[in-house]
């Protein structure tokens, strides 16, 4: 039974991880790809660090600003920001479908645009917003096909463009109600743990995989505050994970009481939502099959990846079921 989720995630910009939540993991296809036709939502946060869960923002309604700045050429950047009032990130940004790419993303060179105007907006609610308007005539991208587009452009902590009018980006992911409430909570908590997206199998862990075990996750969603007895973690860690105990001890620290501890700690920032289809196994798992993407707005695909779930919180482990040359924006 196939059933498609909305999840929107808005838990914080790439940090630091810690020393036992950490590390790239190599991208490789476990499993034959399947279609995935599931929901888009976009950034809608400003830069201040945010875990709570946004709803998709309302169409953006536009005014330009009373001199009337507009620029039909990129060339001319510097008159439509002649006061610096956007950043270098933002004509970065434009760039990338218009001739400059700077990403490393090839998928953005098949973009050809024929005309486009760029015209300054008043900001909203002290965020700087541009107006940018453009033709495509063609297009290697399913997420931004031949035709005449009016977008917003805003200065988040990264750039957010929002489509006024219909979204290309719904024609490839369209938006399904139903979902797996709980399967996403549990998602959304072990990715904000520490931004690892791929893990080992259910009883796997061992001493060269472990720098990559979710010890947040286990502290912040089963603890109380910020630690968690090391015999207490120790059985969850099992339970959950099929984690050996006799690792638990690289994870806690000793009180001046003797006693041992696990604790937790907070990453900040923001990551961007994804989209993600649930199923039930025959088994009684709970699979979610999550796309990410390789862009900070959700044009290019990266890889797609299934997490299973116990009934009873056990997670299975990760299994990639698309491949993609490039990571995915965000996470590690």
């Amino acid at each position: 039974m196939q059933k498609k989720l909305l999840l929107i995630l808005t838990v914080a910009a790439l940090a630091a991880a810690l020393a036992a939540c950490g590390g790239e993991q190599p991208m490789h296809s476990d499993a034959p790809a399947t279609d995935l036709p599931t929901s888009l939502t976009t950034q809608t946060e400003p830069a201040a660090q945010t875990s709570e869960t946004t709803a998709p923002p309302e169409t953006t309604e536009t005014t330009e600003s009373a001199s009337g700045d507009a620029i039909t050429s990129l060339a001319d950047w510097d008159k439509l920001n002649a006061d610096g009032t956007y950043s270098d990130r933002t004509r970065a940004f434009l760039g990338r479908f218009l001739g400059e790419n700077t990403t490393g993303i090839a998928e953005f060179d098949t973009v050809q645009i024929s005309d486009y105007r760029i015209a300054r907006l008043e900001p909203e609610v002290g965020i700087n917003r541009l107006l940018f308007t453009f033709t495509v005539d063609a297009s290697g991208l399913d997420t931004l096909p031949p035709g005449r587009y009016e977008t917003v452009v805003e200065e988040l902590r990264d750039l957010a463009m929002t489509f006024l009018g219909d979204d290309p980006r719904d024609a490839v992911y369209p938006a399904n109600g139903e979902s797996c409430d709980s399967c996403a909570e549990t998602y959304s908590e072990l990715l904000a743990s520490c931004y690892i997206w791929h893990y080992p199998a259910y009883g796997a862990w061992n001493a060269e995989n472990c720098g990559v075990f979710p010890v947040n996750y286990i502290v912040d969603r089963y603890g109380n505050h910020d630690k968690m007895a090391e015999d207490t973690f120790a059985d969850l860690a099992e339970r959950l994970f099929g984690f050996p105990r006799e690792l638990v001890g690289r994870f806690s620290t000793t009180d001046e009481n003797g006693r041992r501890w696990v604790y937790s700690g907070g990453l900040g920032g923001i990551f961007y939502a994804v989209r993600a289809a649930h199923r039930i196994e025959t088994d009684g798992r709970h699979v979610l099959t999550v796309q990410y993407f390789a862009d900070d707005n959700h044009f290019v695909p990266s890889v797609r990846v299934e997490y299973a779930f116990g009934t009873d919180g056990e997670i299975y482990g990760t299994t990639v079921v698309g491949d993609s040359p490039y990571k995915p924006y965000g996470v590690n």
